[in-house]
């Protein structure tokens, strides 16, 4: 099924795509179900200065954490299978993360993690929700730029 760039989030685009033979010995082509059906993408929010960084980490992670529930421990076993079959440098599973990304009056911050692109857009459309509502929650603890700060 083909995905592209122009939806958000990887949904598939509902078309069947053929590719010709002569494609697939001189391109990439990305699968997203052998070995490894998963794919880590960003949710990024602009925070100031001034935000508890350490506190939104925290709580973020928790959200994270809640709403991929036992998934994450089947998606951690099928990524150390595939680094094990492929040979891969021992790289680490990373199922949580973040970059705090300055940028100029801001800091960009970013949550990485798994999911399985089917369902990409329900799974980050529901975990930005819960991150904004706890954001919402703490306005001494988590700051948005203003009008001409950003």
């Amino acid at each position: 099924m083909e995905i592209k760039e122009w939806v958000a989030g990887d949904p598939p685009t509902g078309r069947l795509t053929t590719i010709p033979n002569g494609y697939v010995i001189s391109n990439t082509i990305n699968n997203f179900t052998k070995d490894v059906p998963y794919v880590w993408v960003d949710i990024p929010f602009d925070l100031t200065y001034e935000t508890d960084f350490k506190f939104v980490k925290s709580e973020v992670e928790k959200i994270v954490r809640h709403c991929l529930k036992e998934k994450l421990e089947t998606i951690r076993e099928r990524y150390e299978k595939a680094v094990r079959t492929y040979h891969v440098k021992d790289e680490p599973f990373i199922d949580v993360s973040f970059n705090l990304i300055p940028a100029g009056s801001w800091i960009e911050f970013r949550v990485t993690f798994p999911v399985d692109p089917k369902e990409q857009h329900v799974i980050v459309t529901k975990i930005t929700e819960d991150i904004l509502q706890m954001f919402n929650k703490y306005p001494d603890k988590v700051r948005f730029p203003k009008g001409r700060s950003r």
